[in-house]
Order: structure tokens, then C-alpha cells, then sequence
């Protein structure tokens, strides 16, 4: 008996529906939990088989609005013990909710542990023994689900962003997505001879512009289309938008109309009340914490021009909040954690560190850089120094994940990663973690300088990459219509990789 939870977030034109309706057929599967947030209404979830639960219910905590907490299983010591390993990420992604930190320590907790009984009852009740993401959990509430499976070792699935639009890893546990691709590449692809070599479409062509794009492709590839203007522009509005006047003013109206104005009894209006009060607190914090905050405007002030002639080390930082850095940063989320060892492992090669912030980053705490301008052997580099030019003048890269590794190692620059990457099995790169990893991986790296990165290697991991990736719309919210061709090879392609992999996990 196949008992899923199925992450089912972003959909439009039914397409979530239909692909699981079709995948029923194919399995016949007794029951599907799942979480889901439709754009245009047009999912459909008949009978009972289905149990939905609304996404934002789950990303804002709410779930008093269709539970009550005393019909639901007590947390005992065993679950929160097994929990601990995972319990401060999944308090630390409580950030996206406002794109920023404004919640104590206890109130932190308080939500996580409604978020970890919530979804511990439910997947224990409906007896969850497949559990699939369509993309890497890093909200609190999807991060919980993934860790409950995890700890009661339900067979998983989660679909991970990679470099490429609409192509996936696909792996077991965030830690291992890399390892099924390394092993395709070792025993199949490493040793194929280069005229054997087929790249799939978009792999190839990413690869090509990668090698021999100008600026601008480079930039539009890896921003898929959107200028560096606009992404910067939008990144901002963004930020600044989680707490302005006017949405703050339009959600507490609605909640004074709906909760308290034409509220049953007096105990909802006074909850209505409670929810106004809690929603303008944390609007207090937020604004609060923006006064503490700087742009990249600030850290160019900080920051330099390369030195002609020195060698140094490029390290780049990650945007945040994001995927790439929470959860997949792991340890080193804080990311002057690795700057710190990076360069003091540099100093003692004799290298210089440069370290460069992501041109979209809106925001960060003043303490950040200044933390950062205060480590040794460390120089900022402007935001309008061209990477690619960089890399290129480097003794090697250094980042924590993200699509610089890929396109560096492309470039025949080696990297070091803090992070768990699904690319950590490429040639060139090297997975780091203390200051002695850090003087290893620049030995081996000087060790193998002269010969380079062969691009027969790096063509050959991108095949084996294809070949172990999922190119498909994992949620469409794009709304492609039912009878596109895209919409009905996405389908077909998402439902026979869960099928699959339930096979291969029988047998």
C-alpha cells in the first residue's frame, strides 16, 4: 500500500492535478497528502484519497485555522531527540517569511515545534511512506516534513534547482546529490571517447555559452533571460515590499473586516484583535531591523579594485535568503564562517583572499561586511568588477554553492565549496570545511595547475549529470495549457521518474 506526500506548490492550468491523477492510475496509490498552492484555482483533488493542505496555512503557521493542537500526537523525547540535528535550520529558515530576522529565540521555537507536531501527526496517521519535493524544502514547515522523513526513514525524493532552467537533481537526502552522477561518470562516461560524448540540448548550449559567450549572454544566461538592471531593481522592491506602509495597511484591513468586524462572537473578534496586534509587531521589528541594514552601495565604499600582480584566491558570496545557503550551506550558512578560513588558509599558501558580494544582494546587516573588511588577509572587491575576468586571474575560486562553481570549473579555474552541491563530483572541484582541507585541496590544486582541467572530463560529468537529472516542469507556474506539448512531456517525465523510483526502492 503507497501511502505519498506530494510537495504540490506553484501550479497552474491543473497541472499538479493531472499529474497526479495520472501517476494514481499508474500506482493506484491508497492515499496522497500533500501541500498545495494553485494560481488560478484549477487543481482538483476529488474524494478522499486526497488530502490537501493549503500552503500558506503551512508557511505562515496557521494551522489552528483547520486543526485543533489537542486532537494531534504529543512530541515525546524520542522524536525531539532525533529532531535536534535539524531543529536550529529549521528555525533559521523562519527568515524567509519576512526576507529578514525578527523573531526571538522562544518564538522561533514556538513555531517550529507547531510546525514538527503538526506534520508529525499527519504523517504518521496517513501512514506517509513516499514523500516528494519539487523543490529543495527550505521554508520551515516543508524543511520539518523532509527531516521527520529523514528520522522515520521514509523514502524521499527531492527535486534540486541546478545552473540549467527546468533541470533537476534528483536525490535521496540533500547530502547526497551529487553521488549517483560521480558514479555515472566513473563508470560510464569518463572513459567514453569524446566523439561519443552527447551533450542533451540545453546542457550543451549552456556549456557552449559558458566557454564562448560574451558578457552579456553569460549574464543572461545565468540570470535566464532578465537583465542585471532588473534582477537588481527586483531583488530590492522585493525586500523593502515585506514591510511597507501600504501592505501592511491592506493586510490588517482585510483581517479587520474579516476577523473582527464580521467575527461570530466575541472570543474570534478578540482573536482577530490578537492576530492585528502580532501581524503590527512584527511590522515594528521589520522596520526596525531595515535601519540596521545596507546595501551593496555600502560595501562598495568598503570595498577595492584587485591589486595588479598579486595572486589571489576569488571567493564568492551567495545571495540570501536562499536554497543555496539554507539548507545547503549546512554549517557555514554564515557565510564570514568560511571567509574566515579561507583566508587564513590562504595566507598560509600566500595567497591574498578577494572576496565579492553578489551583485543582487538587496540588503544585509552593516556588521556583516564589516566583519568581513575585518579579517585578515581579506579584500572586498567591488560589485562592477566583472567575475568572469575574476576567475580567470585566479589561483582558484572559493564559494559555498551555486552556479559560480559550474561555470568556473567550465572555465578551467578549480573551486573550493563549503556547501553540499550537487556539481561537488565534478573535476575541479574540491569540498573544503577546515583551514587544513582548505591548504590540501590548493596543493592538489597547484599539483595539477600546469595540466588543467580537461574539458573531455567536464563534458563527460555534464552527461552523466544529463543522464541523472529530471528535465521536466516540476510545478508549472508558468500556466502552460493542458494540451501543449511541454505540458504533456513534463507530465509524462515527472510521473515516470516517481514510478521508477518506488521500483527501484521494492525491489
Amino acid at each position: 500500500m503507497i501511502n505519498i506526500f506530494f510537495q504540490a506548490v506553484d501550479s497552474a492550468g491543473g497541472y499538479q492535478s493531472v499529474v497526479l491523477q495520472e501517476l494514481d492510475k499508474s500506482i493506484d496509490f491508497h492515499k496522497c497528502l500533500m501541500t498545495v498552492k494553485t494560481n488560478d484555482g484549477a487543481d482538483s483533488y476529488p474524494g478522499d484519497k486526497y488530502i490537501p493542505v493549503n500552503y500558506d496555512i503551512c508557511e505562515h503557521n496557521q494551522y489552528d485555522k483547520i486543526v485543533d493542537f489537542n486532537e494531534l500526537l504529543p512530541l515525546d523525547k524520542a522524536l525531539l531527540e532525533a529532531m535536534h540535528p535539524y531543529e536550529l535550520t529549521a528555525i533559521r529558515m523562519l527568515v524567509r517569511n519576512f526576507d529578514r530576522d525578527i523573531y526571538t529565540m522562544d518564538e522561533g521555537m514556538r513555531y517550529y515545534l507547531r510546525h514538527l507536531r503538526f506534520w508529525n501527526h499527519m504523517l504518521l496517521t496517513h501512514e506517509i511512506n513516499y514523500v516528494f519535493f519539487n523543490n529543495t524544502p527550505h521554508h520551515t514547515h516543508d524543511y520539518v516534513i523532509y527531516a521527520l522523513a529523514q528520522v522515520y526513514h521514509i523514502r524521499t525524493c527531492v527535486c534540486i534547482s541546478t545552473n540549467f532552467e527546468n533541470r533537476y537533481f534528483l536525490a535521496g537526502t540533500l547530502e547526497n546529490a551529487w553521488e549517483r552522477t560521480r558514479e555515472l561518470y566513473e563508470t560510464k562516461y569518463r572513459y567514453m571517447p569524446e566523439e561519443a560524448l552527447t551533450l542533451p540540448e540545453d546542457i550543451a548550449q549552456y556549456y557552449d555559452t559558458i566557454c564562448h559567450g560574451s558578457r552579456e549572454a553569460n549574464e543572461k544566461l545565468v540570470l535566464q533571460g532578465v537583465s542585471r538592471k532588473q534582477e537588481i531593481q527586483e531583488k530590492r522592491k522585493l525586500f523593502r515590499g515585506e514591510m511597507s506602509c501600504s501592505r501592511m495597511l491592506k493586510k490588517n484591513l482585510s483581517r479587520l473586516k474579516w476577523q473582527v468586524l464580521k467575527a461570530g462572537n466575541s472570543l474570534e473578534r478578540r482573536k482577530g484583535m490578537d492576530a492585528i496586534r502580532e501581524e503590527y509587531r512584527y511590522y515594528r521589528r521589520g522596520r526596525m531591523k531595515l535601519k540596521v541594514m545596507v546595501d551593496t552601495e555600502y560595501y562598495n565604499r568598503l570595498a577595492g579594485a584587485p591589486e595588479k600582480g598579486e595572486a589571489y584566491i576569488i571567493y564568492f558570496l551567495h545571495y540570501q535568503p536562499e536554497a543555496t545557503s539554507l539548507p545547503q550551506g549546512g554549517v557555514f550558512v554564515d557565510q564570514e564562517l568560511s571567509v574566515a578560513i579561507m583566508a587564513r588558509a590562504a595566507k598560509e599558501m600566500g595567497y591574498k583572499l578577494y572576496v565579492k558580494e553578489h551583485f543582487v544582494q538587496p540588503y544585509r546587516n552593516r556588521t556583516f561586511y564589516e566583519d568581513l573588511y575585518q579579517i585578515e588577509n581579506v579584500r572586498l572587491i567591488g560589485t562592477d568588477y566583472d567575475s568572469k575576468e575574476l576567475v580567470k586571474g585566479s589561483f582558484c575560486g572559493a564559494t559555498g554553492n551555486g552556479t559560480v562553481v559550474l561555470e568556473s570549473v567550465i572555465r578551467g579555474t578549480p573551486m573550493m565549496i563549503f556547501g553540499e552541491s550537487g556539481f561537488q563530483g565534478c573535476p575541479g572541484v574540491y569540498r573544503v570545511g577546515s583551514v587544513e582541507e582548505c591548504k590540501q585541496a590548493i596543493r592538489a590544486i597547484g599539483q595539477e595547475k600546469e595540466k588543467g582541467i580537461s574539458q573531455k572530463e567536464i563534458r563527460a560529468y555534464l552527461a552523466a549529470f544529463g543522464e541523472n537529472s529530471l528535465f521536466s516542469y516540476v510545478y508549472n507556474h508558468e500556466g502552460l495549457k493542458k494540451d501543449s506539448p511541454w505540458f504533456q512531456e513534463s507530465k509524462e517525465k515527472l510521473i515516470a521518474c516517481i514510478k521508477a523510483q518506488l521500483v527501484e526502492k521494492d525491489e
